[in-house]
């Protein structure tokens, strides 16, 4: 088994994020794991992560939490909480619940939604919502 299954599953979740149209249509600014400077809003940056070992019945496993960051700001057409929150629906459908090969791993118990929460950054105009999947792998 890998030492670790979080470069396994962030290689996973950002080549299925980031291949999604619909997805690129609401964050378009992209999907990125280091955000270049001067990115244009929405976009979705990839966070951070916690494993644990996950043994269970006879066979190892991780446990891991990603954390996906998206931001936004208002603009003429719309809130940037509302952009927001359109944007975190459509990470939750393609994620949440949803099973993935994970290479390295035999199966992929589950992804799915744990929880966010939104806030407003300290310049007082960006939106962010920080959302947490956790994504179960054993060998």
């Amino acid at each position: 088994m890998p030492d670790s299954a979080i470069n396994a599953i962030a290689t996973k979740m950002y080549s299925l994020i980031y291949n999604d149209a619909t997805l690129l249509a609401l964050a378009t600014g992209g999907v990125h794991d280091k955000v270049p400077q001067d990115t244009a809003m929405p976009y979705v940056q990839m966070g951070e992560w916690t494993e644990v070992p996950w043994n269970c019945f006879g066979r190892k496993g991780k446990d891991v939490t990603a954390t996906l960051h998206i931001y936004s700001r208002d603009d003429d057409t719309t809130w940037g909480i509302k952009r927001c929150g359109d944007i975190l629906a459509r990470l939750n459908t393609l994620l949440d619940y949803v099973t993935f090969a994970v290479t390295g791993f035999a199966t992929t118990v589950y992804c799915r939604y744990e929880d966010s929460n939104s806030l407003l950054d300290a310049d007082g105009v960006t939106r962010h919502i920080v959302a947490r999947y956790r994504i179960i792998v054993q060998i």
